[in-house]
């Protein structure tokens, strides 16, 4: 916000100030006797850009959120005003007077490289430019094409495709984008990055390492306009036990974890997370050395297509037993699962489903696929199961040919099963990615403390917390960790109020630690429950985004 402040003789200076979205901890950012006016935050909320007239010329400034380290970006003749932030935080727009009349111009966020967008004639005035949510246009007002009357233009930020939305004698004033939250478009899987070689950076992740990893323009994922990735990692025989973090590139690291891996074993877990500076996503090593690799299944964007709806768990397929075909799953076989019209998923209009797959009681180790049906198998993996152990995964995956997701076991026979939580089409609510944050720690803060018993059920607030609204979200995405179990365990989150379901999140043998994302309608007041089925527990749940109404 801005806000007036005398400054003797009947002028006024105006500077800028920053309040929380309830009113209170209002701060004040800029003190002087001109005009700080104009503010921008950037998109990660770390940065302001602003106008001012502190150094005589109307020019641009960028400062940190608290007020310190001023820059001025804009040092030519003629006000430059009204500054911008691209949605990617890179870039800058802004209107100037440079030229005689009102012009659009951008440059970097430094300031460096500034370019003309719109054509710098003295007798046109173009002004109060906004990007589109995608970062490839500009809506702005001028009189380009009518001198007598201003209107709504919108341009190509290289300065093509100039075009009129609003025909009418007058003044139509500033104008804004609409706002529709990310939605999702699923891929079918490719593998982006392994640290053994063959994709991204090559080199085992030593201890207390971090490695940038592009998630961009590549395997199906757009260049730009990605808000957000979903990502199976799998960390390979490590040196120690450690855990695992990802996060996006440039943010602060969070304090979470993704996975939780002991020594020597492999172990993978689904991620969405949020894309960072330079279309990259940053993952970081605790202890000893690790191997990584990452597949994607999917991205989130304004431009994605397919939006969410959640459901109450629900098993669509149990080798073990009804529903689904039954038998265990031979070396080197491949079942073909229906998940359409099963379990309050649609029989139609469906892209993509959110399946816990669990394996159990492999006769071998062994990794397990999914993927489209009628599609060629991928050189990817879902889960790595060690023989004699049950683990599960949750796996986004693309919807095949007749509603069906084909699944492979690669070694020894092993049981599968399906729970489903929810599909993808055309209609229902979009993504917003959040930086990784922590609500609920048995341990600990936040949420309720002490470790949860045989039979016992926690209800847990996921709204109001972590970046998430307090109100308009129909569904959460955790990654919960399961701790130290006094015996062999599951672990199942459903929507609060709701009857628990036939269903589970986690399988952990007694004293080990084991994550699993879990992407999950929200109940009653906000809430989540999670039930322990056996011994006692502490269960830690980290925030990675939510969805919502589509917005408009």
């Amino acid at each position: 916000t801005e806000f007036p402040v005398p400054t003797g003789g009947g002028h006024s200076a105006f500077e800028i100030m920053i309040i929380n979205a309830d009113g209170t901890g209002k701060t004040r950012l800029t003190e002087n006797l001109f005009q700080d006016s104009l503010p921008s935050t950037s998109p990660d909320g770390t940065q302001i850009t602003f106008f001012s007239t502190r150094d005589g010329d109307g020019e641009i400034y960028v400062m940190n959120v608290d007020g310190s380290n001023v820059t001025r970006r804009t040092m030519s003749p003629g006000e430059d005003a009204h500054p911008m932030w691209s949605p990617d935080g890179s870039r800058i727009t802004f209107h100037t007077r440079r030229f005689g009349g009102l012009d659009v111009m951008v440059m970097n966020a430094d300031g460096s490289n500034p370019q003309l967008v719109t054509a710098n004639t003295p007798t046109t005035f173009e002004f109060f430019p906004v990007w589109s949510p995608d970062g490839t246009k500009i809506v702005f007002n001028g009189n380009t094409l009518d001198s007598a009357n201003t209107d709504v233009y919108t341009i190509n930020v290289d300065g093509t495709g100039v075009t009129r939305l609003t025909v009418a004698g007058g003044f139509d004033g500033r104008c804004e984008w609409g706002r529709l939250s990310p939605s999702f478009a699923p891929l079918s899987p490719a593998r982006v990055w392994d640290s053994r070689g063959g994709a991204g950076p090559a080199g085992i992740v030593g201890a207390g390492q971090t490695r940038d990893i592009t998630v961009t323009g590549v395997g199906g994922v757009p260049a730009t306009g990605v808000s957000a990735v979903v990502l199976n990692v799998t960390a390979i025989n490590p040196t120690a036990g450690t855990f695992v973090t990802a996060w996006p590139t440039g943010e602060s690291q969070p304090t979470a974890s993704n996975l939780n891996v002991p020594p020597g074993d492999t172990r993978p877990n689904l991620v969405i997370v949020k894309v960072g500076a330079g279309g990259k996503v940053s993952f970081y090593n605790d202890a000893g050395n690790v191997h990584l690799l990452a597949d994607v299944a999917g991205w989130y964007g304004p431009t994605g297509g397919q939006r969410y709806t959640a459901v109450s768990p629900a098993r669509v397929w149990d080798s073990r037993s009804t529903p689904g075909p039954t038998g265990r799953i031979g070396a080197g076989q491949s079942r073909d699962i229906t998940v359409t019209g099963v379990g309050g998923v649609p029989a139609t209009g469906v892209t993509a489903v959110v399946l816990n797959v669990t394996a159990a009681a492999p006769t071998a180790g062994t990794f397990v696929t999914a993927w489209p049906t009628g599609e060629v198998r991928p050189n990817v993996s879902n889960l790595n199961v060690p023989p004699g152990d049950v683990r599960p995964n949750l796996v986004i995956v693309k919807v095949g040919a007749e509603g069906k997701v084909s699944f492979y076991n690669d070694t020894g026979n092993l049981d599968l099963i399906a729970d489903v939580a929810g599909y993808y089409s055309p209609s229902g609510s979009g993504f917003t990615s959040v930086s990784p944050a922590r609500v609920w720690d048995s341990r600990s803060t936040p949420g309720p403390t002490g470790r949860i018993g045989v039979g016992q059920t926690r209800d847990i607030t996921v709204t109001g917390v972590g970046g998430v609204p307090a109100t308009g979200v129909t569904a959460v995405v955790l990654n919960v960790t399961a701790a130290a179990p006094t015996a062999g365990t599951f672990v199942t989150a459903w929507p609060t109020g709701e009857v628990r379901p036939n269903a589970s999140n986690l399988n952990v043998p007694p004293g080990d630690v084991r994550p699993n994302l879990v992407i999950v309608k929200v109940g009653a007041d906000g809430k989540v429950s999670f039930s322990n089925d056996a011994g006692s527990v502490d269960l830690i749940a980290d925030v990675a985004g939510w969805y919502g109404a589509p917005g408009v």
